[in-house]
């Protein structure tokens, strides 16, 4: 057996045993618990942190009645809010539907309303662009514009762990241009 078909059946081994992101996350929260993980001037995790940060994360959206296999969008710079709430949507089996920060104000609505996401969350650096046409985000359910900071800073003091997560759903994609999921 060549080393490339040799390294080929051993990656398949490994994924049949860490099925998604999810798992991985617990894994690692297992076997590495204390090492640092996630990281900004404000805020550190280690794994362990993360893992239940996530769960915190998942059972604030699945409060908010967001469905497994619905859509958030979330505009906002690479931060660790950013991650936590991408990564607790995984976990909570909602489609995140990132957003361009170099879009216009236009262009994100038609994002939003495309990808039919019920919540947006927008990071205060990119308020100024999507307070003009809010007016014209048809897909979001009541209460579904949210400060992205604020709302993880919220979720992670009130909401408790979330013990059983439910079942994840296949992980779907969408198109960057129209929002469908492919």
């Amino acid at each position: 057996m060549d080393m490339n078909n040799s390294y080929v059946e051993k990656s398949r081994n490994e994924k049949s045993q860490l099925l998604d992101v999810n798992h991985r996350i617990r894994f690692a929260a297992q076997f590495h618990s204390n090492s640092p993980v996630l990281a900004d001037s404000n805020q550190r995790f280690t794994w362990e942190e993360l893992d239940k940060t996530l769960n915190q994360v998942a059972n604030a959206l699945i409060k908010s009645g967001i469905q497994p296999n619905q859509r958030i969008a979330i505009l906002g710079r690479n931060s660790v809010d950013y991650a936590l709430l991408f990564l607790g949507g995984l976990r909570a089996g909602i489609c995140n539907v990132p957003l361009s920060t170099l879009a216009s104000s236009e262009a994100l609505a038609g994002m939003v309303n495309d990808s039919e996401a019920k919540l947006l969350f927008v990071s205060r650096d990119y308020w100024d662009l999507i307070e003009p046409v809010t007016d014209k985000l048809r897909t979001l359910i009541p209460g579904g514009l949210k400060v992205l900071e604020s709302e993880i800073t919220m979720i992670c003091r009130a909401f408790p762990v979330l013990l059983k997560v439910p079942q994840v759903h296949p992980l779907r994609s969408l198109s960057h241009s129209t929002g469908a999921l492919i």
